[in-house]
């Protein structure tokens, strides 16, 4: 039994975590009028276009840095306690990110977060990293799986963002072999077009050295 306020829900619909079941999922709703049910209809269609738009890699950015600023409380303070909290902090904005990316929410609840974050594919050093904060009380251990957790989700979102361009310059390319595009071993600090590789299949680098 879930009870809260259409404030609240509307909250929920901006998407700013991936915990959205109560708001999506709720099958029986006790409400007190039409209308309210109505503008709850309203915000579960809103949070679904949010988690369909691009306005969602937006919030995975916010979820990122938020994760970073738990962190710097977590090395700011010495308290053990303080820590933890900080370091859970820390695991709950990453997976958010990662469920948001992908224009999904959990539905399973906190404590079954790992189990549905398996259907990405994440290093097995994130579920292991996850798992030994959840029983580390050491601090600089904490820190360490933390830091290390944020680092990878921070590359593993770039390169799904960034991957998908690469292929597709080299779909519209044929016969442009990708190894070109390691231009630090082609060119010494010139033009891209001084290499025989047309400006607009290399603006995503830049016009000078590109080091890969």
């Amino acid at each position: 039994l879930y009870c809260t306020t259409l404030d609240n829900l509307k909250y929920d619909s901006e998407c700013h975590n991936a915990h959205l079941s109560k708001l999506m999922d709720s099958e029986i709703v006790y409400i007190k009028n039409r209308k309210s049910y109505d503008e709850l209809c309203s915000l579960r269609e809103k949070a679904k276009l949010f988690l369909r738009s691009d306005k969602r890699y937006k919030r995975v950015d916010e979820l990122i840095e938020k994760a970073k600023i738990s962190f710097a409380d977590a090395c700011l303070y010495d308290d053990i306690g303080r820590i933890r909290v900080s370091v859970c902090d820390i695991m709950l904005s990453l997976s958010d990110a990662i469920m948001i990316y992908h224009g999904k929410y959990f539905k399973r609840g906190i404590k079954r977060m790992s189990e549905e974050l398996l259907q990405f594919s994440l290093d097995n050093t994130f579920y292991e990293n996850m798992r030994r904060i959840s029983q580390s009380n050491d601090i600089n251990e904490l820190r360490l799986l933390a830091r290390e957790n944020i680092l990878y989700i921070e590359d593993f979102i770039w390169a799904l963002e960034y991957q998908p361009i690469v292929e597709k310059e080299r779909d519209e390319v044929p016969n442009l072999n990708f190894e070109v595009l390691k231009i630090n071993n082609i060119c010494d600090n010139t033009h891209f077009s001084d290499c025989g590789i047309p400006d607009k299949y290399t603006k995503m680098f830049g016009k000078t050295k590109t080091s890969f």
